[in-house]
């Protein structure tokens, strides 16, 4: 019901200049996008549609000027929605039409440290996933070119880019964690994550969200939300990913 919470995958956005500043932003799956403070209050709420996934990019250019963007998968439009990120707003920008997703479901942003582009990869419930190319026109909108297509072989929504070591993690519902090349010029073929399926007691189908925690040195962790059993489970960032 459109009066009930329904929320999904969320991201924060790191205030650099100050911390105490950063925000929560939230995707209400039937209403738009919410904004927190880190106290957990309400600030804005965009009513945008169904919002599915949401990410977060620093530093894109945008007229000539370094920008943050937030994103997200938007099922009402099936497509992408831009916005702009600071301090003290969040400014809408425009939408980008999906190619050929039936339904755009799972979302997240890549900054390439080898090519310096930033990217875009959504899915539907099929396990396709379409990674985009993101850049600016004049005009100052996001245009999107599609550059590769990735496939599981079952549904898939949580996704997650390690912007370090230029992979990028997608959640098999129910079986489990795959690993790709985030770069475009990389394999098409993922590598599942030992441990992350059923052969796992404290992995409980459905395999949803993923996040990333950057660690010192290239250490970390790569969190994934365990929903048939209401918990979390945690790997390494570095691979094989123990």
């Amino acid at each position: 019901k459109k009066d009930k919470d329904a929320a999904d995958d969320p991201a924060i956005w790191y205030n650099a200049a100050d911390p105490t500043r950063s925000i929560i932003v939230g995707s209400n799956k039937t209403q738009g996008i919410e904004l927190y403070n880190l106290e957990g209050k309400r600030i804005q709420f965009y009513p945008s549609g169904r919002i599915n996934n949401v990410d977060v990019a620093y530093g894109f250019s945008l007229k000539g000027q370094p920008v943050d963007l937030v994103a997200g998968s938007n099922r009402t439009d099936n497509g992408i929605d831009w916005y702009t990120i600071t301090a003290d707003t969040m400014r809408f920008l425009h939408k980008t039409p999906s190619q050929d997703l039936k339904e755009v479901y799972g979302f997240c942003l890549y900054h390439s440290p080898n090519d310096g582009h930033f990217y875009a990869f959504v899915n539907d419930k099929t396990g396709l996933v379409e990674q985009y190319r993101i850049t600016a026109n004049a005009g100052g909108e996001v245009s999107t070119e599609r550059v590769r297509t990735l496939k599981a072989p079952s549904q898939v929504e949580g996704m997650v880019a390690d912007r370090e070591r230029a992979l990028v993690y997608v959640g098999v519902e129910e079986g489990g964690i795959l690993c790709f090349g985030a770069d475009p010029g990389t394999s098409t073929e993922g590598r599942l994550l030992e441990g992350s399926n059923a052969g796992n007691p404290r992995i409980a189908y459905d395999v949803e969200g993923l996040t990333m925690y950057y660690g010192p040195e290239g250490k970390g962790y790569l969190l994934a939300s365990s929903q048939g059993n209401n918990s979390y489970a945690v790997f390494r960032r570095e691979p094989p990913n123990a």
